[in-house]
C-alpha cells in the first residue's frame, strides 16, 4: 500500500514565511528575476524536507542567514541547469529554402494580369469617352493597394461608402470574369496554366 511517513513540526515554517516579501526581494536582488516567487516557494519545500528547525530558529530568532544560504543555493542550482542549455545562433546554419518559387511567379503574373486589366480601363475611359471606366480604375486600385477598409476609405475620400461598395463590386465582378479560370490555376496549384 502507501508508504508511512512522519508529520514534521511545521512551526518553524510559519515564522519563516513571516518573512516572505523579503526572501522575494532578496531573491530579485540576486538575479532571480521573475523566477523569485517559484524560489521562494522551492525554499519552503526544501526546508520542510531537509532542515532541522533547531537550525532554523534558535531561541526563538530566525536565524535569516540560514534562510539566504537555501534561497541561494536554489537560485544557483536554477541558473547552472539553464547554463547546460546549449544556445545556438540560427545564423550560423544554412536553413533549407521551404519557398514555392513557381507559386510566387504564378502569383506575380496573375497579379500583373490584373494591373494590365486596371490600365486598359483607364485607356478605355479615354477611348470611349467615359469617366466610369477610369473612376472603376483608380477606385479599385486604391483599394487593393492599401490597407483600407471600405469604410475607411469612403472617410477618407468623402465619396459615399454605398458607391464604393457598388463600384468595387462591379469592378470585382469584372475581375471574376475575365479571370476566374487563372485564379482556379492558382488555387489548385496549376501554376504553368498562368500565363
Amino acid at each position: 500500500m502507501g508508504e508511512a511517513f512522519e508529520l514534521k513540526n511545521t512551526d518553524f515554517l510559519k515564522e519563516v514565511a513571516k518573512h516572505h516579501k523579503e526572501w522575494i526581494k532578496t531573491v530579485t536582488a540576486l538575479g532571480g528575476g521573475s523566477y523569485s516567487e517559484d524560489i521562494v516557494q522551492e525554499m519552503y519545500i526544501k526546508l520542510y524536507k531537509y532542515a532541522d528547525a533547531n537550525k532554523i530558529i534558535k531561541e526563538g530568532i530566525l536565524q535569516k542567514g540560514y534562510v539566504f544560504f537555501a534561497l541561494k543555493s536554489i537560485l544557483y542550482t536554477l541558473a547552472k541547469e539553464k547554463s547546460l542549455i546549449l544556445k545556438e545562433n540560427i545564423d550560423n546554419h544554412h536553413l533549407p529554402d521551404d519557398t514555392n518559387h513557381d507559386e510566387e511567379q504564378a502569383f506575380f503574373r496573375f497579379n500583373e494580369k490584373i494591373n494590365t486589366y486596371l490600365k486598359t480601363l483607364e485607356s478605355k475611359s479615354k477611348t470611349e469617352n467615359n469617366e466610369r471606366y477610369w473612376y472603376d480604375g483608380k477606385m479599385f486600385q486604391m483599394y487593393k493597394d492599401s490597407d483600407l477598409s471600405m469604410r475607411k476609405l469612403a472617410k477618407l475620400s468623402g465619396i459615399s461608402f454605398v458607391s464604393i461598395f457598388h463600384t468595387l463590386k462591379n469592378v470585382k465582378k469584372d475581375l471574376r470574369k475575365n479571370f476566374q479560370e487563372d485564379w482556379d490555376d492558382y488555387l489548385n496549384g496549376d501554376y504553368d496554366k498562368i500565363r
